[in-house]
């Protein structure tokens, strides 16, 4: 089985998603949610791309202790792959959606 890695080429969004619900899940499979912050930190960093341990040297964090907690570097990471929503982009991509003739239909809904 192939270790999936966070890669630049996958930064997106969606990616991210899921590179980090891989990692929750390996959290607890691993045994890892008893563990101390600095061995979390050491398993996330060899699990991500070296690419993206670059990403993770061009953080800032607050203090020089949260560039060994967990948390502050996932939410680097979300902020870095996420980033801020624009809500008028969004709602106006939702609201262009056109129902196409293959689309699910109201009557067949119904029927």
């Amino acid at each position: 089985m192939r270790r999936r890695t966070l890669s630049p080429q996958n930064l997106c969004a969606d990616n991210w998603r899921r590179f980090r619900g891989q990692w929750q899940n390996y959290v607890v499979a691993s045994d890892l949610t008893d563990a101390t912050d600095v061995k979390r930190v050491a398993v996330f960093l060899t699990c991500i791309s070296a690419e993206a341990y670059d990403v993770y040297w061009a953080m800032h964090f607050e203090s020089a202790d949260d560039s060994k907690k967990i948390e502050p570097i996932l939410c680097g990471f979300e902020s870095f792959c996420v980033g801020a929503v624009n809500e008028t982009y969004e709602s106006y991509r939702f609201n262009k959606r056109a129902q196409g003739d293959s689309t699910f239909s109201w009557a067949k809904y119904v029927a």
